[in-house]
């Protein structure tokens, strides 16, 4: 599960304890299960522009699926994303832009 602000273990446990309800009632499983909700995770993977546009201003990771400039992957601050362009400012201020739909991986690095 996911929400605006992040996700707490209460939030989790709400959820999965209304889930399990539903399923006793509506769907009845003859057998022992377990049901696990949890969120993305603090390093969440970034698969879509709307992800690097609701994360803009955080650190992120990204591997290309081909080389831009002799390099795969890039770390830095998203500095914004529009029109499919995520602009990834790293440590010295420069800006290297990257097409969402050449991006291989991408996740949030966790800042604490």
């Amino acid at each position: 599960m996911d929400k605006e602000g992040g996700v707490s273990v209460d939030d989790c446990a709400e959820i999965s304890k209304k889930i399990d309800d539903l399923i006793d009632i509506k769907v009845p499983i003859p057998f022992r299960y377990s049901l696990e909700v949890s969120s993305p995770g603090l390093d969440r993977p970034l698969r879509t522009e709307k992800d690097f546009q609701r994360f803009c201003g955080h650190r992120a990771r990204i591997r290309t699926r081909e080389p831009l400039e002799g390099r795969r992957n890039f770390t830095g601050r998203i500095a914004r994303c529009v029109d499919g362009i995520v602009d990834l400012e790293d440590e010295r201020g420069a800006i290297q832009r990257v097409a969402v739909t050449a991006i291989e991986k991408a996740r949030l690095i966790v800042e604490i």
